[in-house]
C-alpha cells in the first residue's frame, strides 16, 4: 500500500493595504477631468496611491498620497469607489497590493509639491484616462466615476 504525504500548501504573503484617490474637476464646460500621474519607476500612468499610514484613515492616506504625488488637495469622499489588486513587477516576495480607492473633489493645485521633480501630472477626459491605466478594475473605477458622483451630490 502506498503512503501519501501531505504537504503544508505554501503560505502567501499579507497583502500590502494601499489607498488611492481618483482625482476629478470639471473643466470650462461642465465636463468631468481626471487627474492621472506619472509613476516614478515606469513612467506609466497611474493614480496617486500609497501604503495606508497606520496612524490614518485609508482616505486620508489616499489624500496624503494625493498632496505629495500631484500637489493637489481636495475633498476625499468617505465612502470608497471600490477596490482592486495588482501586483509589482519589482517586489521580489511577490506580495499582492489590495488598493481601496476614493474620489477626491480637487480644490487646489499647488505648483510646488513633494515629488514634482519625480513625476508628471495631466488633466484628462474621463474616458482618456481609463484607456490609459493598465489595472482593469482601476479602469472601470474610473469610467464608472461620474455616474458615482452625480448619485451622492
Amino acid at each position: 500500500m502506498a503512503q501519501h504525504f501531505s504537504r503544508p500548501l505554501p503560505r502567501l504573503p499579507a497583502p500590502v493595504r494601499q489607498s488611492a484617490v481618483v482625482a476629478y474637476r470639471l473643466d470650462e464646460h461642465g465636463a468631468i477631468e481626471v487627474l492621472l500621474v506619472s509613476s516614478r519607476s515606469t513612467g506609466r500612468w497611474v493614480v496617486p496611491k500609497g501604503d495606508v499610514k497606520p496612524t490614518l484613515s485609508a482616505a486620508k492616506s489616499a489624500a496624503k498620497e494625493a498632496f505629495e504625488e500631484a500637489g493637489i488637495g481636495g475633498k476625499v469622499r468617505k465612502k470608497a469607489l471600490g477596490s482592486y489588486r495588482y501586483f509589482k513587477a519589482d517586489d521580489a516576495r511577490g506580495r499582492p497590493h489590495d488598493v481601496e480607492v476614493f474620489a477626491m473633489e480637487v480644490k487646489t493645485v499647488k505648483a510646488r509639491w513633494p515629488e514634482r521633480k519625480e513625476r508628471v501630472r495631466e488633466w484628462l477626459p474621463v474616458e482618456t484616462a481609463a484607456r490609459l491605466v493598465c489595472e482593469r478594475e482601476l479602469r472601470q473605477l474610473i469610467l464608472e466615476l461620474p455616474q458615482k458622483i452625480e448619485k451622492v451630490e
